[in-house]
């Protein structure tokens, strides 16, 4: 095993040949977008992020805090789930 970014230098002694097979770990995008896609297999379409208790904002071009918190909440209750 080499690790990543270290170079190395063979020589073959008689007629070969050689392969180098590199992995790369997945970024941080491509883990939750794949992740989620898997998540969505399962899920109702039936079921909808609500805020029937929001309150009208002075800003509404803001996200707000407690809209956030209720997003957050759905995804964490879908991503906690041991049975996907």
């Amino acid at each position: 095993y080499l690790p990543p970014r270290l170079a190395h230098c063979g020589v073959a002694v008689d007629d070969c040949l050689t392969y180098s097979v590199g992995f790369r770990a997945p970024s941080a995008a491509e883990v939750l977008t794949h992740f989620t896609d898997f998540l969505s297999q399962y899920l109702s379409d039936e079921e909808r992020y609500t805020d029937a208790d929001a309150q009208p904002v002075s800003d509404p071009h803001q996200i707000q805090h407690d809209a956030l918190g209720r997003l957050k909440s759905l995804l964490t209750e879908h991503m906690s789930d041991e049975r996907m």
